[in-house]
């Protein structure tokens, strides 16, 4: 599968042909023929959807081809949501032609039980960020996740491990 997100819209007699490179390019053609007609995503969720009232739709005088030109363009979920409001934020991503999510840490426990305001066990955890993740790929978007502690569990080290230890533990492997 070509993993480079190309679109193409093109009239053709009385039909009008979206095509994309990849699954997820596909879904982005319809989403780029659909800003064309006066539709906007500005903000995750309804209210940040503009829906213009159209006869019909218009099918002629498209002859349109783009190639993204940077392979990553996403953003992490960062900050206090709950499994809504990812999902929300996928949609949008996918709307706006982002094609890459990524989920700080192992899972964002921390995340839902800021927005939730109580304690969330990582199971309970585990299956919110899974809804999200389906979300995500059912849209074709990459997904990733651990985050900047990332290089830690590289070297074998918890999450949970001390500054202090991982400090003192990189400059042995350094000198």
């Amino acid at each position: 599968m070509n993993d480079a997100d190309e679109i193409v819209i093109r009239s053709m007699d009385d039909q009008l042909i979206l095509a994309g490179s990849n699954p997820r390019s596909v879904l982005f053609a319809v989403y780029t023929y659909l800003d064309t007609l006066g539709f906007a995503w500005i903000v995750p969720g309804e209210d940040g959807e503009i829906v213009p009232r159209l006869k019909s739709p218009i099918l002629e005088n498209y002859d349109f081809r783009h190639r993204a030109s940077l392979h990553y363009r996403g953003f992490a979920l960062a900050g206090a949501y709950n499994v809504a409001m990812g999902e929300e934020f996928v949609e949008w991503m996918a709307r706006n032609r982002f094609n890459h999510l990524f989920i700080e840490g192992q899972s964002a426990q921390t995340r839902y039980e800021q927005a939730l305001n109580r304690r969330v066990p990582l199971a309970e955890a585990k299956r919110y960020d899974r809804k999200i993740i389906r979300a995500a790929k059912k849209r074709g978007l990459r997904f990733e996740n651990v985050g900047h502690g990332w290089t830690a569990w590289t070297l074998g080290f918890a999450p949970e491990a001390k500054n202090k230890q991982l400090s003192d533990e990189y400059r042995q492997l350094a000198a």
